[in-house]
């Protein structure tokens, strides 16, 4: 599932909890697996500048899926092992991905504060 996001921006839209409801749903229904969030931005700018929005919008993801109800325990935030450079939109770049992966959280990779540190 991807969460897409404006311009600069790390605002999480009103229809976070209807979009993310079945895979809440999902993961409640399934003990022993946990969620992947990785941050993405558009290639405009350079790097350093571009890791603060990424890093940012997979926090609020994190924090909202923490809100409706997600263990921050059976969440783990990772830096994508992929980069935008072949991207043909930029609205498609500025997202936030998460994925359903088998088993726990790795050891110490847990997040237990919904909030960036």
């Amino acid at each position: 599932m991807s969460i897409y996001f404006d311009t600069a921006k790390s605002d999480i839209y009103p229809n976070f909890e209807a979009r993310t409801e079945g895979l809440r749903k999902w993961l409640a229904e399934n003990p022993g697996h946990h969620l992947e969030i990785s941050g993405f931005n558009d290639p405009r700018g350079d790097a350093a500048f571009n890791a603060a929005p990424s890093k940012s919008r997979a926090y609020a993801v994190r924090g909202g899926l923490v809100a409706l109800g997600v263990a921050a325990t059976d969440i783990d935030l990772v830096k994508p092992a992929d980069t935008n450079d072949r991207i043909d939109s930029l609205a498609q770049a500025r997202r936030v991905d998460v994925t359903i992966v088998d088993g726990p959280v790795p050891e110490g990779e847990a997040a237990t504060e919904p909030t960036p540190p």
